[in-house]
């Protein structure tokens, strides 16, 4: 028993736990006359609680980098302890950060879902987005495509994928329902695609 401890710590030790006190947590918290496994179990007790620490320590010391950086740019400053506040570059900063956020535009995947109990349901989209606005129809395509829809002719895709909810609510987020027309067939009839 003693030579399976002797041989637990020469290993721990080998295998790079540089530092003691590891091993005297793991083995004082392990207790006298404790097996392998408790060994083993207060070990990595001690290792995860000390890695935990290191990345709550690299957390605070990241913020505090960020907060250096943001007062050496001088967008904020401290008027009294403990108290942070904006500087005028810092507000104007923050505006034009707001502005370049609420431009952006989400990304275009979607979860694709069948035509749940209609499987011979086509949807058609067509959609004219104003040229001062080619991003957004960038987006809208790139959305399509992943949606498993095929371009019939230019702005008009078809394509058997059930319309997301969200992808309906990012269009009126955006503001381009106005742009897209989205059709259903449910029966095909005679319709055909001639070429």
């Amino acid at each position: 028993m003693k030579e399976e401890k002797t041989l637990k710590i020469l290993e721990l030790i080998k295998d790079g736990i540089e530092t003691a006190s590891v091993l005297i947590e793991a083995f004082l918290s392990a207790g006298y006359g404790a097996s392998m496994r408790d060994m083993d179990r207060a070990v990595d007790k001690a290792l995860s609680r000390r890695a935990r620490e290191s990345q709550e320590r690299e957390e605070r010391q990241r913020f505090y980098n960020l907060v250096y950086r943001l007062k050496r740019d001088s967008l904020i400053e401290n008027k009294h302890p403990g108290e942070i506040k904006l500087t005028t570059k810092g507000e104007g900063l923050l505006v034009k950060l707001r502005l370049k956020s609420k431009n952006s535009l989400p990304p275009p995947k979607y979860k694709k879902e069948s035509g749940g109990k209609n499987e011979n349901r086509v949807t058609v989209v067509a959609f004219d987005v104003p040229e001062k606005e080619r991003q957004k129809r960038h987006w809208l395509v790139s959305a399509l495509k992943n949606l498993d829809f095929n371009l019939v002719q230019k702005s008009v895709w078809i394509g058997k994928t059930k319309i997301p909810k969200e992808f309906l609510k990012n269009l009126n987020d955006l503001g381009m329902v106005s742009y897209v027309e989205i059709f259903e067939i449910t029966k095909t009839g005679s319709l055909k695609q001639i070429s």
